[in-house]
């Protein structure tokens, strides 16, 4: 077989095989490669057939529904593993929507032998050293690094969704706790999260489903940054929701922006607010340390920030909205009104909210869920 048929048939089996996944992001840079060898052999029939197969994964890319794929981290421990899986961690890809549940039962089936650990806590020398097998599964979130092109109302929502899950090397998980007493009336006091980030030798998906992690880190969040990690993904999820109904394949119906807008604003004025203030607004700032007043002073910006997302939101929402719905229209206005006034009295020293510019949206500078 010479070489340009070794290349043809190389690319069309990659065509195919990406193609299985619901993956046509793949398929259509090896289409484009083997129509410039169609081209200069001006083999026109084979590259009319490839350009239509080219020209129907994009409309694939834009119309089919493709449910966001599961990632778990493995750890394999115990001297009972294959020196290749012996102590190691992987990511795994899972299928769509699958439960960890699920996950946990297809890996006990392949390795038979083995045991699961529960919690997500790094495990200790003991088990390493101990002759059996263990498993230690925990699901992850990846973190996506986005282009900033992808972040513009025109890019369609099927393109943008597809890079927030995909071409990703690391990944997140969250394990929350409390120190010291727990307070009844508002846990927001004590509540800290044990984040670990993860980062694999490649991008998923990849030729396997699965690869090592290389990276591992640690890092507790306090009480105060949890509040500003919280907020900060309450308001990229509203960035990207406006994103979502501002884009050219936006759907017809508006329920999942009015309960988002509901939901939001239902939380905030019901206590939330209050909360927040009373947890970490309460104290004078001379009494303060310097880190602490600094994500003080952070919280209130992601507070700002969520008054000026919310506003461009329910701008959008009033644009779009059928006039049979104003009545709805107008008791999210009324809710806005209402948490405007509480993030107002609660951010009061930072200035008076009508007459202070608001800072640049957070999830402008980061876009992930």
């Amino acid at each position: 077989m010479d070489d340009g048929k070794v290349s043809h048939h190389n690319a069309c089996n990659g065509c195919s095989l990406n193609c299985l996944p619901q993956s046509w992001e793949y398929g259509i840079p090896l289409c484009k490669e083997l129509a410039s060898v169609y081209e200069k052999r001006i083999a026109f029939d084979k590259l009319s057939k490839l350009l239509q197969m080219q020209s129907q994964y994009y409309v694939n890319i834009l119309n089919e529904t493709r449910p966001n794929p599961e990632y778990f981290k493995v750890g394999f421990f115990g001297q009972g593993f294959p020196p290749f899986l012996r102590n190691k961690e992987f990511v795994y890809r899972g299928r769509p929507l699958e439960k960890i549940s699920s996950f946990q039962k297809r890996l006990l089936e392949e390795f038979d032998q083995s045991k699961c650990v529960s919690g997500a806590a790094p495990v200790d020398d003991a088990l390493r050293q101990h002759p059996g097998q263990f498993l230690q599964l925990c699901p992850l979130r990846p973190v996506p690094s986005l282009d900033p092109a992808m972040s513009t109302p025109d890019v369609p929502n099927a393109v943008r969704n597809f890079y927030l899950v995909n071409e990703v090397d690391t990944f997140q998980s969250d394990r929350p706790f409390h120190d010291g007493v727990k307070d009844p009336q508002n846990d927001f006091r004590s509540l800290h999260v044990d984040r670990t980030t993860v980062r694999i030798a490649q991008k998923l998906p990849g030729v396997l489903k699965w690869f090592e992690v290389t990276e591992c880190s640690h890092k507790i969040l306090t009480p105060i940054e949890v509040a500003i990690d919280a907020m900060g993904r309450v308001n990229q999820k509203l960035q990207n929701l406006i994103l979502r109904f501002s884009s050219p394949d936006a759907e017809s119906s508006l329920n999942p922006m009015t309960m988002r807008l509901n939901s939001v604003m239902d939380a905030a004025v019901n206590g939330g607010i209050v909360k927040y203030e009373r947890a970490f607004f309460a104290g004078n700032p001379d009494d303060m340390a310097q880190e602490y007043r600094q994500h003080v002073s952070t919280l209130r910006e992601v507070f700002l920030d969520q008054v000026r997302i919310l506003g461009s939101a329910l701008a959008l929402h009033k644009r779009l909205i059928p006039k049979e719905f104003n009545a709805l229209h107008e008791h999210l206005e009324t809710m806005y009104a209402r948490l405007k006034r509480g993030i107002k009295e609660t951010v009061s020293s930072s200035g008076k909210l009508h007459n202070q510019p608001l800072p640049p949206s957070l999830s402008d500078r980061v876009l992930r869920i």
